[in-house]
């Protein structure tokens, strides 16, 4: 095998899980991925017979229910509902405040697309990287389809390949510019001097060709080790794990199965098939309705509507409610309603302990691997690696009683107390965010009241004109 292969190669690890990522991510981006053109027939496939605009038409009768971004999206809030806790070096928390990836993301913004990562797919990496003028580090996070290739050995990781997709703009010959997206490979190493180094590869006219060599520096001086980390759903390792919603992936899409089953059912049994016998040869009935008339000669003739029972409905339906009510196990409270029945805060805590122990996992593997990237930026920049991040393990939908907000409110609007005395007491209640301060919630209200359609008088009523008669 020569290096082009060696660059172009999967590891096997990533084989075995590659097509549980997609089917998890597809269901959490929802209806518009499932339904798309190159994996359609994959997840609904085409009933005997069908061709062309009828298979269109079942696809779009089927409903998908997005059960994976629901329960993704409620439990990173949960998680995230209290903002990251750090203990670290002061320079380190100043440089997590301001923009530390690419995307323009703040520290607590990058570790939340991280949690949410893996949560979907049950794995991502994170780069820690440095422009080639220098400045300060920034974070490159990775899907988990784009950590395509590694080797490891005793004493730690010497190879990585990942996938990049940049934008290529260039001037056209008219003056303006062209933007692509194009497929790139960078290959991270410890080379054989011991240096850790990055090459970029690009597919060009079917040859892989280096486009860029780089050896990130620290104060001048190479880096014996590659400030990568792998972050899975219960480890910091590179091996690939299930992710952890694949189970409830795979029956979002049997759920979806059924529902194009159940609507093409109800499609066919919802207009009767009109029927003759004994007819004429030249009394085809081409046209029937309420509006239309038919003579027919023959007295012994007869006319009808073809209506089926659609008894197998039940069963469909059955199946549907069935595997929903599985999915809000897996999924835990967050696809279920929300329960009527007061509970005390203890009570809510042992009720949500058995379906929390996966987050909580999650969350003790994301702590992990924030420390070791940011003690890949503490080691660059020379600053304290002593680390250590809590992310919130409050999970209890239960925060506050309505009957004490209520009382706040009517204080406030009483004038017994201000305005910002029943915001803190409200935040002691933990009704707003975290992070949430006094002037943001003023500006938040202020710019939502700003938004709002403004009173406008009507117009004076015009005189009708008045009307002849005919």
């Amino acid at each position: 095998m020569n290096y082009d292969d060696a660059i172009l190669s999967t590891h096997p690890s990533y084989d075995d899980r590659y097509i549980q990522w997609i089917t998890c991510r597809d269901t959490y981006d929802g209806e518009r991925a499932i339904k798309a053109i190159e994996h359609r027939e994959e997840y609904l496939p085409r009933l005997g017979g069908q061709e062309g605009r009828d298979y269109e038409n079942y696809i779009a009768r089927a409903v998908f229910h997005p059960v994976v971004g629901t329960v993704v999206n409620g439990r990173t809030g949960q998680v995230f509902y209290k903002s990251p806790q750090f203990e670290m070096d002061n320079a380190l928390v100043d440089w997590g405040k301001g923009e530390v990836t690419k995307q323009r993301q703040n520290l607590n913004g990058a570790i939340k697309s991280i949690l949410k990562e893996v949560l979907i797919v049950g794995r991502c990496g994170v780069l820690v990287d440095m422009d080639r003028e220098g400045g300060e580090p920034y974070l490159c996070v990775y899907k988990a389809e784009d950590i395509t290739n590694w080797h490891q050995e005793d004493y730690g990781i010497t190879h990585i390949t990942l996938c990049e997709y940049p934008v290529d703009s260039r001037m056209h010959k008219d003056g303006n510019y062209v933007s692509e997206v194009v497929k790139q490979y960078r290959h991270l190493m410890i080379n054989e001097e011991g240096r850790y180094s990055q090459i970029v590869y690009r597919m060009k006219e079917g040859e892989l060709l280096i486009v860029d060599e780089i050896e990130p520096t620290q104060n001048g001086m190479p880096l014996d080790f590659i400030p990568f980390t792998f972050i899975n759903s219960s480890d910091i390792s590179p091996m690939c794990e299930k992710p952890p919603l694949f189970d409830l992936a795979t029956l979002n899409i049997s759920h979806y199965r059924n529902s194009a089953d159940y609507e093409q059912v109800l499609h066919m049994l919802a207009v009767p098939t009109p029927y003759g016998t004994g007819l004429d040869e030249d009394e085809a009935l081409d046209t029937l309705g309420p509006l239309n008339f038919k003579s027919i000669r023959n007295e012994n003739a007869k006319l009808g509507l073809l209506e089926f029972t659609g008894r197998g409905t039940d069963s469909l339906k059955d199946a549907m409610s069935e595997k929903m009510a599985v999915m809000a196990s897996i999924g835990g409270s967050l696809v279920q309603k929300q329960r009527k029945q007061v509970e005390s805060a203890e009570t809510a805590r042992i009720r949500t302990a058995s379906e929390t122990s996966a987050l909580e996992t999650i969350c003790d593997t994301v702590e992990q691997g924030s420390e070791q990237f940011l003690g890949h930026v503490a080691t660059w920049m020379g600053w304290s690696e002593d680390i250590e991040v809590t992310l919130n393990r409050d999970f209890t939908n239960e925060r506050w009683d309505p009957a004490d907000i209520k009382a706040i409110t009517e204080a406030e609007q009483m004038g017994v107390i201000s305005k910002e005395t029943a915001f803190y007491q409200r935040k002691l209640l933990e009704f707003y965010p975290d992070d949430r301060t006094f002037e943001d919630e003023q500006e938040m209200i202020e710019l939502r009241v700003g938004s709002m359609p403004q009173n406008v008088e009507p117009e004076p009523e015009q005189p009708m004109p008045e009307l002849e008669e005919f």
